[in-house]
This record gives structure tokens, sequence and C-alpha cells, in this order.
């Protein structure tokens, strides 16, 4: 294995170096589409695990808060005090684990809102305010209660202290029934400046959500609010920035493949608001968002550097075949090697095997697996070794006691299969014998207990043997008779 990964790494080498000088002068302006598409999925990445971290965890704190029986007690009996007590302490524990040090509870039966943030010190239960389905500030509610999802999310940006929050909205329901909404909000000012604020020549970005408003933008009045009562989806956000409906059906594609898990990122050209741009999108899944870093692919590099690029390419392609396989044979080949003898030691019936575990990638996670397997197999073996043992020994212990009550040769019979056990008549030619001791009511008159139990015994036990020894069946014993 080890030649041939050398032959195919050199083969590799030749044929992709010798390709790509040729292709350098030919394709040399798509080096900076191609480089910008990295830089751009890089970014989304990057900025897709940070936002998705911090996400998260309060999407897990919510559902626990969702959850908890206590709220859903109290939601339905909100004026008993015993009930309220405890809802106070269960809220008073969620505000001080929350990120933000915040939750607010809406309840479906009086519509009471209930809030509290990191000024507050002692959770009361204070009603903030009466929630009506005709004030546009509170269609969160009435449309998150309607909406069979377990929870949905909302961005609020206010534009007078530049803050932009996401709401976690989560039904706090009951038997199927909605008792009201729980949640928490989640501070993404950071989270989204970091983003949009890009030293890179020539890189912007945007946060959109599932239905394309955006969310995230350099120009602040882009930031679309209260978006999930909002039907408008098709002709705002992100569509309205799309002139060709060739580019609008191209980016709905690359959504819809980030939803179904088709990809991790999608790299696709679009012309947004008349500029040709590499559109890089990630999905960030709880929120139901997409990433995008869009790049002019003229801004990252110029075609005077080409050459400079392939002297590199062509020394960093004779490096990279070397240290394949250096790496190939460290990482690759000894790990499987030290695999095939295990697998060898098991098959000669040696289990216990346990390799070293020198690596934490899929090799390394093979040899623990077989590492799993091979004690499994020896606890297995192990195990019914005992238990065969034991059904023996039971076995043999059932038997002997069978011994004692039935003849030796119905006993061989039994055991050796030559006669079946089952419940049936027979008719045989039999020959009863019955023996007694001559004069043994005279003999007992004159012995004490003991003598005469010991005169049973011996008596007993040797005619037992001579009747044994004939093959006889003892049917039972009465006093001093036997039959």
């Amino acid at each position: 294995m080890r030649g041939k990964s050398v032959i195919f790494a050199v083969s590799i080498f030749l044929v992709v170096g010798v390709a790509t000088l040729w292709a350098m002068g030919v394709v040399g302006e798509h080096i900076a589409s191609h480089l910008g598409g990295f830089m751009a999925e890089r970014h989304v990445l990057w900025h897709k695990e940070r936002v998705l971290g911090a996400v998260n965890r309060e999407l897990a704190l919510s559902k626990m808060m969702a959850d908890s029986v206590v709220l859903q007690q109290w939601a339905v009996a909100e004026d008993d005090p015993e009930t309220a007590a405890s809802a106070r302490d269960e809220l008073q524990s969620f505000r001080d684990i929350f990120s933000a040090r915040s939750y607010f509870v809406g309840l479906t039966k009086s519509r009471h809102f209930f809030y509290a943030d990191e000024n507050a010190g002692r959770i009361e239960l204070d009603v903030v305010e009466t929630l009506t389905p005709d004030d546009e500030d509170d269609i969160w509610f009435f449309t998150t209660i309607a909406d069979p999802a377990p929870f949905n999310l909302n961005v609020d940006h206010n534009a007078v202290n530049g803050v932009t929050a996401v709401w976690i909205n989560y039904a706090l329901r009951s038997g199927g029934e909605t008792l009201g909404v729980v949640g928490t909000s989640i501070k993404l000012t950071r989270f989204i400046e970091t983003f949009i604020e890009q030293n890179v020549r020539g890189l912007s970005t945007m946060l959109i959500d599932g239905s394309g408003f955006i969310q995230g933008h350099q120009d602040p009045t882009k930031v679309e609010r209260n978006v999930i009562a909002r039907s408008d989806a098709v002709s705002a956000g992100i569509w309205s920035l799309l002139e060709s409906d060739q580019d609008k059906a191209a980016l709905r594609q690359g959504l819809a493949n980030l939803k179904t898990e088709t990809s991790e990122t999608e790299t696709l050209f679009l012309n947004i608001d008349g500029t040709d741009l590499l559109v890089s999108i990630a999905y960030l899944e709880p929120l139901d968002w997409y990433t995008l870093a869009m790049l002019d692919p003229g801004a990252v590099i110029g075609t005077a550097d080409i050459g400079a690029i392939a002297g590199v390419l062509s020394i960093a392609l004779v490096l990279t075949v070397i240290l394949l396989v250096i790496a190939q044979n460290r990482q690759v080949i000894r790990p499987l090697f030290q695999l095939t003898r295990g697998a060898e030691r098991i098959a000669r019936g040696d289990y216990d095997v346990k390799l070293p575990v020198q690596q934490r990638d899929e090799i390394g996670y093979l040899t623990g697996t077989f590492n799993d397997m091979a004690a499994i197999i020896a606890d297995a073996t192990r195990t019914l070794e005992t238990r065969v043992a034991e059904r023996t020994a039971e076995l043999e212990s059932l038997s002997n006691q069978l011994s004692k009550y039935l003849s030796p040769q119905v006993y061989a019979s039994i055991f050796s299969g030559e006669q079946s056990v089952e419940i049936a008549s027979k008719r045989k030619k039999l020959t009863v014998f019955f023996s007694d001791i001559a004069d043994f009511t005279g003999t007992t008159d004159s012995l004490e207990s003991e003598e005469l139990t010991n005169l049973l015994n011996h008596y007993l036990t040797e005619m037992s043997k001579i009747a044994l020894d004939h093959g006889a069946t003892i049917d039972k014993y009465v006093g001093d008779a036997i039959i």
C-alpha cells in the first residue's frame, strides 16, 4: 500500500502540476474567484460557529423553561399564592443563568406579560402589560401561540441605542394546550458588528432570516424587525436587491440545499444591487438564518501575480507530496498494520487485545472501536464459558439427584437417549418380588430402638444393592419389607 500511495501521489503531482502550469495562463482570471470563495466560506463558517455557540445554549435553557412543570401549573392557576411563589423562585433561577440575565413570560389565559432583566434584584411577579392582538408590538405573542412550531425567533433592532437582539419565543405547552410563551433575549450586536465590519478589501457581509429579510447589514436601516408577522418576503429583504429572476432562483436553490444539509456552505455568483459578486452562504439552523459573505473577485488578486502564484504552487505541490507520503506512513500505514496484527490475534483466539490509541482522527476512532470490539468478544467468551460451566454443573447435579430415584437401567436408557421421557401407558411383563425379615416382630421385641434402626438401615442398604445390581427397580420400603 505504501508503494502504491507513493506512485499515486507522484502521479497526481505530475498530472496536477503540468495541468496547473498550463492552465495558469488560460484561467488566471479565475484564481481570484477561487481564493475569494475560500475566504468567503471561511468567514461565514467562522461566524456561524460563534453565533451558534451563543444561541444553542440559550435555546436549550429556554426549552427547559418551557418544559417546567412549575411554570405550566402557574400558567393555569396564576392567582394561586403557593403556585405563584414556586413560579417566582423558578423564574429567579432561570433569570440568573440566562446570558442576558433576563427573561419574559406571556400567559395565554390572562394575556399578562412579565419581564425582568439584569437590573432587577429579587424577582417579583409584577404584570408589565396586558397583551392585545391589536397592538403591533404584541403580534409576536399571538403569532407564536398560533404556530405549531415549538419556538420561533424574532429580531429587534433598537435604532436609538444601536442594539440588535434576537428574542427566543418558546411556546409553553402542556397536553397539547398552549399556555403561554416564555423565553429570553440574546444581544447579537457584538456578533453582527464583528461580522459586517471587515477590513478585507472587496468583502461585504449580510445576515438574512429564512424568508430573506435582512437581519444584519452595514446599513442598520436595512435591518427589518418584527418579521414573524410579515408576509411580504417575496418582494422585500434580499430579494429586493436581486434584479434577475435567475439570480433569485439560484439563491433559493442554494438556501434550500443548506437547509436540507446537502452542503455546509453554498457559493455562487449573484448580481446584488447592480454588482456581480461571489457570494458564500452558511445556514444558522437554530435561528433559521443565513450568513452571507459577498466578495468582489477582482479586488482580491490581480492577474500580475499569476506568475508568482504558479511558482509558489509548484513548490507547494512538491512539499505536499513529500509531506503526504510521510504523514500517510505515520498516520495511516502504521496504524493499519497494527490493526491487522490485532485482527490476526483475535483470529487465533487471543481476545485479550488492546491496541494503543495514538491519534484523534478516523484511524484513532477505528482503533478505539477495534479495542471495544475485542473487549466485548473477550467478555462474551468468558461469560459464555462461565454459563456453560454453570449449566453443566446444574445438569450434573440434577442427574445425580435423579439417579437416586431411578434404577440404573432406566436412568441409563433415559440419559443415553434410548428411552424418551413421556407420560404414556405401556404394557410389560414384570416380576414383582416381595421380601421381608422372618420373625421380625419377635426379634424387635428384644431390641432397643437404636439397635432396631441400625439393623434396618444395614439390612435395607444391603438388600437394595443386591436388587440394583440385578437391574431391579425398588418401588417402596414397608417396614422391614422391600417391594
